[in-house]
């Protein structure tokens, strides 16, 4: 898959987009459909029963800087696996929040974002 992932490294994804950030100037990019479906081929992989994409990569996907993922199914530290694997396989930053517990947050993104999974 991804390679193996140390479990007991707490990944900052923050940290991730900075890094990514300076090795790509901070530019806009676009999501295309590949990407997306490559995201639900990974999310699958890790069990993930619910994918939900939103924020820029949804509204505006030709100017998004990063890719924002909703996911359900994936629990622990298999979530943060899993969000390394995807910035790996995509080359691109991205913030992977779960939907359980449902939150303000999580109940917006499954009434505006567009399920991929």
């Amino acid at each position: 898959m991804c390679g193996n992932i140390d479990q007991s490294a707490a990944y900052n994804l923050k940290a991730w987009r900075n890094i990514a950030e300076e090795h790509i100037g901070g530019a806009d990019m676009a999501i295309v459909q590949e990407q997306l479906d490559r995201a639900v081929a990974l999310a699958k992989a890790y069990g993930a029963t619910r994918l939900i994409l939103f924020g820029s990569a949804l509204t505006r996907p030709s100017h998004a800087r990063d890719l924002d993922l909703a996911c359900d199914g994936v629990e622990g530290w298999k979530l943060y696996e899993l969000g390394a694997c995807l910035e790996e396989a995509l080359q691109m930053p991205l913030d992977l929040i779960p939907l359980t517990p449902a939150t303000r947050l999580t109940r917006l993104i499954e009434r505006q974002g567009k399920v991929l999974l």
